[in-house]
């Protein structure tokens, strides 16, 4: 298999500006927080596969995630060179952030993922693309009410489960799931931050409150293998990034 230095200082500042956190986004793209650790910060190869991943779930192109000698493009690290240092981010300037938006659920997997992803959000939002009798409704409505029961939702925020209801609910989960890939559909999830308060214009200050959402998407399987979907997302309002400001520099008025 081909490996490929990935650019971990680029892949950090995205996640970061798009506020994504560690945990979250190492469901999305199927790895470990601790690989997506060794990834940001040390450069650590990933294969052509994960690069598209982490792509697809930044909106960045394949190629400014893996590193080239005359800029990042997808390339072959050979085995025997230390991975090159991290070049400056190719994006300058100030971009605007829609508050309407689109981005990538990803097929969840696992009940375990999906329990994990759940358990740090606020809210749920489940989405049906694909038509279902009346038995595969019943799976994708007490797998929806089990994601909810995992979330906040309906208890306080940051609070646990008790250790025998969670084991219950992974298990569960990790069967419905079974059932509804069985039956060619597909269970996509994306961890999305909805900045609060609510607008359609540029905030004044920064805002670090937020609403974290669990979105769920029941589909078909992805007709040429891919294993994303686009959603539709609502930011809470619009930012500016500035990509010549610092990695935690807050975003800027208009």
């Amino acid at each position: 298999m081909q490996m490929f230095t990935p650019n971990g200082d680029a892949i950090r500042l995205k996640r970061k500006q798009r506020a994504r956190r560690m945990k979250g986004f190492a469901h999305e793209i199927g790895v470990s927080e601790r690989t997506l650790r060794d990834i940001e910060r040390y450069n650590k190869p990933i294969d052509e596969s994960l690069a598209g991943r982490i792509a697809s779930c930044l909106k960045m192109d394949r190629g400014d995630v893996v590193f080239a000698i005359d800029g990042p493009r997808l390339v072959v690290t050979p085995d025997a060179l230390v991975p090159p240092p991290a070049p400056m981010p190719s994006t300058r300037g100030k971009q605007l952030v829609p508050r309407f938006d689109k981005d990538s659920a990803r097929d969840i997997g696992s009940g375990e993922a999906l329990f994990d992803l759940a358990s740090g959000c606020d809210l749920v939002i489940a989405e049906a693309r694909i038509p279902m009798d009346s038995e595969i409704s019943g799976y994708v409505a007490e797998l929806v009410s089990l994601v909810e029961a995992a979330s906040w939702m309906h208890r306080d925020r940051f609070s646990d489960l008790a250790p025998e209801a969670e084991v219950a609910m992974r298990k569960r989960m990790r069967y419905l799931l079974v059932q509804l890939r069985g039956n060619n559909i597909w269970t996509y999830a994306l961890h999305h931050s909805k900045h609060l308060p609510v607008s359609n214009d540029v905030p004044e200050k920064f805002s670090a409150d937020v609403e974290w959402q669990a979105m769920v998407v029941f589909g078909p399987p992805g007709e040429y293998g891919e294993d994303t979907v686009q959603v539709d997302v609502d930011n809470g309002h619009p930012w500016i990034i500035d990509w010549d400001e610092p990695l935690f520099g807050a975003p800027q008025k208009a």
